[in-house]
């Protein structure tokens, strides 16, 4: 019954995320949004903030889980992300425009560290490149997320898929190209 709950308070939080400011939702509007009292809402979650990083870790875990059968790779993950700022662009514009940049950032690396994680953990996997070039590949990863996610974010009404499918297509074969530089190197340094 304990996801349940969580799962509807989420919802009424996203909800009121489409109609009204971040900044300007209480604890009350959630609890009356989801059909509980807010003792219920203190129950699982400290504060508004809270539940927003919970729905995020949730959702991102959840598509993680999904792709942990096979390989993860920067397409699928880029993928998600057009998808899901597609989904829930008002939800993100509002949260974007209304609580302060470093409280966003916060949230944008709850969604973006484990998605780029993965990415490099399969891009390296079996290989035997250097744990600082292992490094330096998932922040290059990071950054190409991060960028993106932002930028879709801001001028995501006007996301050509032809040109999304072309970028996609460059990244990845970008991200091998910085692996298999990563190998190389690793067999010179011996």
């Amino acid at each position: 019954m304990t996801d349940f709950t969580k799962i509807a308070l989420s919802m009424a939080l996203e909800d009121l995320m489409r109609k009204k400011p971040f900044s300007e939702i209480t604890i009350q509007d959630i609890a009356d949004r989801a059909g509980v009292n807010r003792q219920t809402f203190y129950y699982h979650f400290r504060n508004v903030y809270d539940l927003f990083s919970w729905s995020i870790e949730r959702e991102t875990g959840r598509f993680l889980k999904e792709c942990e059968a096979g390989d993860f790779s920067l397409s699928q993950c880029l993928t998600f992300l057009i998808l899901r700022i597609k989904k829930r662009r008002k939800v993100l514009i509002n949260a974007y425009c209304s609580i302060d940049s470093k409280t966003f950032q916060h949230y944008a690396r709850i969604i973006l560290t484990p998605l780029s994680d993965a990415i490099t953990k399969c891009k390296v996997r079996d290989s035997e490149i250097s744990t600082e070039n292992a490094e330096a590949i998932g922040s290059f990863v990071f950054n190409i997320l991060s960028g993106y996610f932002y930028n879709w974010i801001e001028y995501g009404d006007s996301l050509d898929e032809a040109m999304v499918s072309k970028t996609i297509i460059f990244l990845e074969r970008s991200l091998d190209a910085v692996v298999s530089y990563a190998r190389m190197e690793k067999n010179y340094t011996r």
